[in-house]
Order: structure tokens, then C-alpha cells, then sequence
């Protein structure tokens, strides 16, 4: 075998493991891509389900569309279940800070010196309580 026979066999051989790697690369991600949409289906199906047990789905989509909205902006709070119970007791419990709405209208994240106090159990049974 001469020197260039080997070298042809040799690249052949490179390209070969090259198409291979690249197969493998592209199985990868296609099954985690697949992995990804799984789970984000399944996400779907649990909040799906916790807006029809909080009788949510009895709202038009509109409506639905508008609050989403307005939830979204609570994505960049440390605590955004307390910044919504503060807000929905319009301001009853709070202490120390209070959520001004420039705040909520800026998406600023900046929480320090903020303490929403809240009933044990939340406001829903707060509510049931009497408050």
C-alpha cells in the first residue's frame, strides 16, 4: 500500500468518524428536544388542571388572557406570592414597606426593605375566616 492510499484511507476513515459523531450530535438533541417538549406538555396538563380546580376556567379567555398578563409581572418578584396577597388585601396587612404601584408598573425586582405579612393559610382563608 503506498502513501497515498494510506492517506486516502485515513481520511476516509476521519470523515467517516466525523458523520458519525455529527449523527450522534443531532440524536442528542433531537431527543432532548423531544425531552423538553415533554415536559413542558406535562407542565401544561398541571396548570391546566390547578386553574380548573380553582374554578378559573369558568372566566372567559379574555379574561383569563388579562390576568395571565398581569400575573406575568410578578415573574421577576422573590416572592410573588406575597407581593399578590398584599395587593389582593389592599394593603391590610402590610407592615414595615408597603408594594406601591410604580413598583408593579416598572417590573422592578428590588424587594429590600419589603415585608408583606399575611394571615397563616393565606388570604383565601383569611377570607373564609371573616376578614
Amino acid at each position: 500500500m503506498t502513501r497515498a492510499e494510506r492517506l486516502a484511507r485515513s481520511t476516509a476513515r476521519a470523515a467517516e468518524r466525523t458523520a458519525k459523531a455529527k449523527a450522534a450530535e443531532a440524536q442528542a438533541r433531537a431527543k432532548e428536544r423531544a425531552n423538553d417538549k415533554e415536559a413542558i406538555e406535562k407542565r401544561w396538563v398541571q396548570v391546566g388542571r390547578l386553574a380548573h380546580e380553582a374554578g378559573l376556567l369558568a372566566w372567559e379567555n379574555s379574561t383569563l388572557a388579562q390576568l395571565f398578563a398581569l400575573l406575568a409581572q410578578l415573574a421577576d418578584s422573590p416572592d410573588p406570592v406575597s407581593v399578590l396577597d398584599g395587593l389582593l388585601c389592599g394593603g391590610a396587612h402590610r407592615h414595615e414597606s408597603t408594594v406601591d404601584a410604580s413598583w408593579m408598573a416598572s417590573g422592578a425586582s428590588d424587594t429590600s426593605g419589603m415585608a408583606l405579612a399575611h394571615p397563616p393559610g393565606g388570604v383565601a382563608a383569611a377570607r373564609r375566616e371573616g376578614m
